[in-house]
């Protein structure tokens, strides 16, 4: 077939196949064809039989044969005859070989039990790598027992006997990659090549394992999830026998590795998954510790110590709590199964400043990491109370829990003016009550937070209201709306603290707020989880649970929508109340000039302490407290509002510096762009230059929000940092840059995850006792066509697979043809020049 395909001019090579033939016609249809064919052939055998009398009927007949066949074969021609061939080539496979480059492969294990003891010696080749873990462990352990993970990886994939690389290399084309945050293409790296040969290209197949000797195994995160996803973008549609997978399992950044197994599995490319490390190491984990960032001198303040370890069961550990130099606390440990326990630690400052607050557990020697048993926070240490003025029309409930509340807590320094409370209150000596509201602007300005619950606006005269605005927008001050059901906030429409208010209402929100007979438990917001000031937990689904789990309200003030630039912090999900804006704000936090509001829009809040006392209702509105009044207490700057998203970042993380700037007299500044610079006071003096210790880093307008700015810087150096502007460089901003210790933050291998990962993609996981299975014959790989029993890895799949190819020929002006037409016509000149013809 093949032979007869060329002599029509097609070129098929023998490697291929042609596994579908068929003819079609795209000029005139047969039926058309047939008929000329008829009317052709029938003419040219008349004429001959009536123009050429000398010769004989043989010879008539001859020439009238050869005549009608070339007039048909010209017909045929205009038929436009296409061959329609399906043609089936084979393609060598590529194997992907992906490798974890982080630092966590540098964890030495601590080999006690005998099976990793035998997996090392297995990746050493110290005991047959098809034998298993029923083979005996060699007498002397001291050259695998506390082998890295690195140099497990490298010794098994050099391993003589197994021969794991050349092995595949042979069968497949074998192309290197490693990741950590992201994905990088290897090449070979085996010597330096010939003169005016070019360098082995990543990203290309190579024969032997050299490549391994460019590996550094330093990268801060593991993002496996982005890794496989990365491979499959890049090699889509290519044909892969799969991705062979060598990892801890630590994945600690990124998308979700089981999602893009989900996604191998889709593209048909199994992961064939490598773990390495032990399931089990010794290791105690101090991860976390989470305290308040500024508490007060003398004050006695509480942290929180999160604390994992693993394989440390029935043994003890005392952790250590230092503020500074100072030990502030000590706690014995005793620890129980794997997982992680959050110890509470007091601590007492005494003077205050910046401070360290370091949680530390002194290593153990069978440790697989010691070097993670210590973490750290920032803490500010202050001298001052947030003054405080509640001002409330008579005592509801929610007045007499916040009242208890505010007086306990010892950050605060509250004042009450109840309207319709006894005057002689405020008579007492250091009574916490006021005979009257303050009148003048300066009496309004000794107070950092002032609380507005039900009370009729028509207390407040214009004057007053005016001193409040000013406290807010022009001196940092906070101010909360607490609603009720006769006047707040109905009553402050048209007034002149109507612009503070976060949220939007028409008016008759008593009579539409109406009490519910059922309780409605609010809903957490994704802005109310990611805020300081709804923290109930120092652990995210935690505080989830909790806010969750609160009681519910039976009554909230009506209101529309939430102002532009206010942040929603809790919502009422009830449909009802629901407008085209979405669900009803009920808690909403906005910054008003160089201060903020906050509107509560119920007075039923003292229900959260149902079942569970004050736990959380005290802290909920200890922090509101203090995130209202400590800019103010702090001693913020008027004119410079600036601020990043979090006080602690990792070195190499993007730093957003933003806020407002205003000049004398509070005007926004307008200029395109602000110089400023950070100044970096490092943790370790020797680390970086002093050139390097000071960055010009410039703001950029907002052309949106007259006064704002914003900034960006990528932070590489471990220290505190300071940002000014040079508008205003007496106002400085701070925030403190760590090392990335994600990498030991869980050291364990990670079987459960690599197990979940290869069975969503259809491949296998494997151990160092397991990978000559993956060099076994393979039955489906034997029964292929196209495949060599005694080279396909079990499981893996052929090494070769068959790409259908269509192609069209037009017969029709093909060599051949015009061959024999030629040939025809020839014939017939001949005959007729011979017959003496003209």
């Amino acid at each position: 077939m093949k032979e007869i395909l060329r002599l029509f001019g097609i070129p098929i090579a023998d490697s291929v196949q042609v596994s579908d033939i068929a003819l079609a016609f795209h000029g005139i249809t047969p039926g058309t064809a047939l008929l000329i064919a008829l009317i052709i052939v029938s003419g040219t055998v008349w004429i001959y039989l009536r123009s050429t009398p000398r010769l004989t009927m043989t010879q008539k007949t001859i020439l009238a044969v050869l005549r009608s066949l070339l007039l048909v074969m010209i017909l045929f021609m205009l038929m436009r005859p296409v061959l329609l061939l399906t043609v089936e080539g084979t393609i060598r496979r590529s194997l992907l070989l992906l490798i974890d480059s982080s630092a966590s492969m540098q964890i030495k294990d601590l080999r006690q039990d005998p099976a990793d003891l035998k997996r090392a010696a297995i990746a050493k080749g110290l005991i047959d790598s098809n034998g298993g873990l029923m083979q005996s462990v060699p007498g002397d352990t001291s050259s695998f027992s506390q082998m890295s993970r690195s140099d497990v990886v490298k010794s098994m994939l050099t391993n003589d006997r197994l021969q794991l690389l050349k092995k595949l290399g042979e069968t497949y084309d074998l192309v290197p990659y490693t990741f950590g945050q992201t994905l990088q293409a290897l090449s070979s790296g085996s010597g330096s090549p010939a003169p005016g040969t070019p360098p082995p290209a990543a990203d290309a197949p190579v024969k032997d394992a050299s490549f391994l000797d460019t590996v550094t195994f330093d990268k801060p995160y593991t993002a496996i999830g982005d890794a496989v996803r990365g491979l499959l973008d890049l090699k889509r549609g290519q044909p892969l026998a799969g991705i062979l997978l060598i990892t801890d399992g630590g994945n600690n950044y990124g998308s979700q590795p089981v999602d893009a197994a989900a996604l191998a599995q889709q593209d048909k490319v199994p992961l064939y998954i490598y773990g390495v490390g032990i399931s089990s190491p010794h290791d105690i984990i101090v991860s976390q510790v989470y305290s308040p960032e500024v508490v007060f001198a003398k004050e006695e303040a509480t942290a929180s110590v999160t604390v994992r370890s693993q394989a440390m069961s029935g043994r003890t550990a005392k952790l250590v709590l230092k503020l500074g130099d100072q030990i502030m606390d000590t706690k014995d440990l005793t620890f129980g199964e794997d997982g992680e326990q959050v110890v509470p630690m007091k601590f007492l400052p005494k003077v205050k400043g910046e401070y360290e607050l370091e949680a530390s557990i002194e290593p153990l020697a069978d440790e697989a990491v010691k070097d993670n048993n210590k973490a750290s926070q920032r803490v500010r240490v202050i001298d001052g109370k947030v003054e405080v003025l509640y001002i409330e029309q008579k005592p509801r409930w929610e007045f007499r829990y916040l009242q208890a509340m505010l007086v306990r807590d010892r950050r605060l320094d509250p004042k009450f003016y109840l309207v319709e409370g006894d005057p002689e209150l405020g008579k007492e000596e250091n009574s916490p009550y006021l005979q009257s509201l303050p009148t003048t602007k300066d009496d309004w300005m000794k107070y950092d937070v002032i609380m507005i619950g039900d009370v009729d606006s028509r207390l407040l005269n214009d004057e007053q209201m005016q001193s409040i605005s000013d406290l807010v927008s022009t001196f940092g001050g906070g101010l909360i709306f607490l609603s009720g059901k006769n006047y707040m906030p109905d009553s402050y429409r048209r007034t002149p603290l109507e612009a503070l208010f976060p949220i939007e209402f028409e008016g008759q929100t008593s009579v539409a707020g109406m009490a519910s007979t059922h309780q409605v438990a609010l809903d957490l917001t994704p802005a109310g989880q990611n805020s300081p000031t709804m923290r109930l937990s120092n652990k995210d689904d935690e505080n989830i649970a909790i806010w969750k789990g609160l009681p519910g309200i039976y009554w909230d003030a009506r209101v529309t929508k939430a102002k532009p630039a206010a942040e929603v912090l809790l919502d009422d999900p009830s449909p009802e109340k629901a407008t085209r804006a979405g669900a009803m704000p009920v808690l909403a936090l906005q910054s008003y000039g160089s201060g903020q509001t906050l509107f509560v829009g119920t007075d039923e809040t003292w229900r959260w302490r149902r079942n569970i006392g004050e736990k959380y209702y005290t802290r909920f509105w200890g922090q509101v407290f203090l995130r209202l009044g400590l800019p103010r207490l702090l001693g913020a700057s008027r004119l410079t509002q600036l601020t990043t998203e979090k006080k602690q970042y990792v070195s190499g993380e993007r730093v957003t510096i933003s806020g407002r700037l205003y000049r004398s007299g509070f005007q926004p500044v307008i200029d395109p762009t602000v110089k400023g610079s950070v100044t970096i006071k490092p943790d370790d003096p020797n680390s970086a230059p002093a050139a390097d210790l000071k960055k010009d880093v410039s703001l950029q307008a907002n052309p949106g929000k007259p006064g704002y700015y914003e900034g960006e810087i990528v932070v590489t150096t471990p220290g505190v940092y300071t940002f000014t502007t040079d508008l205003d460089p007496a106002s400085s901003l701070d925030f403190r840059v760590t090392e990335p210790r994600f990498e030991f933050g869980e050291t364990a291998l990670n079987l459960a995850l690599l197990k979940k990962m290869a069975e969503t993609s259809g491949g296998a996981l494997y151990r160092e006792e397991d990978l000559y299975k993956m060099l076994e014959p393979s039955p489906a790989a034997a029964d292929s066509e196209t495949s060599t029993p005694d080279k396909i890895p079990s499981g893996l799949g052929g090494s070769t697979i068959k790409v259908p190819s269509p192609q069209e020929v037009e017969i029709g002006f093909s060599p051949l043809y015009f061959s024999l037409m030629i040939l025809v016509a020839s014939i017939e000149w001949i005959l007729r020049k011979r017959w003496r013809l003209k």
